[in-house]
């Protein structure tokens, strides 16, 4: 199986885990103290790291063609800032201020040093240097015939054609209006198994020396890769369903009598709230999107006896009130605790809370 294959297997798998991820794993990384007191971290991905310092150094090489248009090398550069207590903040592609790229030979490929954005003139290759914060990476990139990416291109027609659209949906920035719509074009993409931006060739190996061409057939579909990253990284920053989100519900007060339970919140579900929810579960789902409201499962626990029961809640747009219903009664005078499992069983359980504030009550 080729390497993209396998990435792309394991990056899908995240994916469906429903955890902050970027879009493909780094090649190198390294922390440096910064005057804020935060940490940096930056890296690229494919050809790109820090050891590449020369031309005769490179054995990975993004493969473009002559007449390749509007492709920025900033949509595969990526940086976090984290702190000691945990708290992180990602940087994506041309969201990533402050770096300076470099060609040394721009005979070849010359590069903008603001944005990233490459003109291949001849065949050849080329050494590109990206500084950030102090930190250098450098890519190697080969410029071959536009004959030669021809191929590529007519038989990856339909990939194209959906990312284009995808690239339209997004216009620059994923927020509540588009999230919907890059949900049903990112559900097409991975039904029709349309997640190869990239195509990966192995050339000679022996005794541990190879080469890897990493060959960009189109800008549109290397442009979805950055998209691809940030919508993610959006339904996860905003989701109810993460511990890390402070979308993640605050109750305010909890009551529960026979089988019904009302979690009254402390705001009101929004928009964000609710199509994050939704898109947890639209991938084996497609019904639930673009409703009003959505039901998901959750627990309840006895605090005395510990015994977990399961429950349904459903919340919607607009309303402080989260509905629950048990699978069992409740018992008069009972206390119980609201939880929530990724899953649960008798060998193995796992709390994942999705709310804060009150998380107690005692049955009437």
């Amino acid at each position: 199986m080729k390497m993209m294959k396998r990435r792309i297997a394991i990056f899908l798998c995240m994916l469906m885990a429903f955890t902050t991820v970027t879009a493909f794993a780094p090649l190198t990384q390294e922390t440096v103290q910064a005057k804020t007191k935060w940490d940096y971290t930056f890296w690229g991905s494919y050809a790109f790291n820090e050891y590449t310092t020369k031309l005769s150094d490179a054995n990975e090489y993004l493969v473009v063609s002559k007449d390749v248009k509007d492709l920025s090398l900033s949509n595969i550069l990526h940086g976090y800032a984290y702190s000691e207590n945990g708290e992180s903040l990602s940087y994506n592609g041309n969201n990533l201020t402050g770096v300076k790229y470099e060609s040394k030979n721009p005979d070849i490929v010359s590069i903008d040093a603001k944005t990233g954005k490459i003109t291949a003139k001849k065949t050849g290759t080329a050494l590109i240097k990206a500084t950030w914060k102090g930190k250098k990476l450098y890519g190697a990139i080969k410029v071959v015939k536009a004959s030669e990416m021809k191929k590529h291109q007519k038989e990856n027609k339909k990939l194209i054609s959906l990312c284009k659209k995808i690239n339209k949906a997004y216009d620059g920035k994923v927020t509540a209006k588009n999230a919907t719509k890059l949900i049903k074009l990112f559900k097409q993409a991975y039904d029709e198994n349309y997640f190869e931006f990239v195509e990966s060739v192995y050339n000679d190996e022996s005794e541990g020396i190879y080469s890897i061409d990493y060959y960009v057939y189109s800008v549109d579909a290397y442009k979805t890769m950055k998209v691809q990253s940030e919508f993610y990284e959006y339904t996860d920053s905003v989701s109810p369903f993460s511990t890390t989100s402070s979308n993640c519900f605050k109750i305010a007060s909890l009551s529960g009598k026979g089988k019904n339970i009302t979690a009254t919140l402390s705001k009101k579900v929004s928009q964000n709230q609710l199509t994050a929810a939704q898109f947890s579960s639209y991938w084996m789902d497609e019904s639930v999107l673009g409703k009003s409201s959505y039901s998901f499962d959750i627990y309840v626990r006895n605090t005395k006896t510990d015994d977990v029961m399961h429950a349904k809640a459903t919340i919607k747009k607009d309303s402080k009130d989260m509905k629950i219903v048990c699978d069992e009664s409740l018992k008069k005078g009972t206390k119980y605790e609201l939880i929530v499992l990724e899953w649960y069983d008798e060998w193995y359980e796992s709390l994942n809370w999705i709310h804060t504030g009150t998380s107690t009550f005692t049955a009437k």
